[in-house]
């Protein structure tokens, strides 16, 4: 799985010619999260990280992927923060999954990073974008993508 900045995806165009089928993960809080009742060894140290559905969210995914879907991350961490991120996934056996992390600090509710990822595929590609912020997805739904909360499972 490529890291790439907002920057780097919009220089990064996708050689597929026919528009594909996308879905755009959010990290935090939609793939993986804290287990807030763990209570870390170290009282400086964060709560383990595990990922959301465990064994089901993996059978999602490569459900998805066997449908021929393209996989992407979007997240507001920095480029230290999306490494570690990278290395979560692939301690979890999911990086591989992926086609590409977007990343960076932002201040408009993921709008570059969604308009990025819209113009890294063809025109007529479909977008689903799958955040638990409700204000990231009202941007999602204004650029006309398809939007998941996880924790509803609403769509709109």
């Amino acid at each position: 799985m490529r890291l790439l900045t907002i920057e780097e995806l919009s220089q990064n165009k996708s050689s597929e010619k026919e528009g594909q089928r996308v879905v755009i993960f959010d990290f935090d809080d939609t793939l993986a999260g804290f287990d807030a009742n763990a209570v870390p060894d170290d009282a400086g140290a964060q709560a383990p990280r595990y990922l959301f559905g465990g064994d089901k969210l993996k059978e999602k995914l490569l459900a998805l992927k066997a449908a021929d879907y393209k996989l992407v991350i979007a997240t507001r961490k920095n480029q230290e923060g999306a490494e570690e991120a990278q290395d979560f996934l692939r301690e979890n056996n999911i990086e591989s999954l992926f086609d590409f992390m977007v990343y960076g600090k932002v201040t408009d509710k993921k709008r570059g990073m969604l308009m990025a990822c819209k113009g890294h595929y063809p025109e007529n590609s479909v977008f689903t974008f799958i955040d638990d912020d409700q204000n990231n997805l009202e941007v999602g739904r204004e650029l006309g993508i398809m939007v998941i909360n996880p924790g509803t499972s609403h769509r709109t």
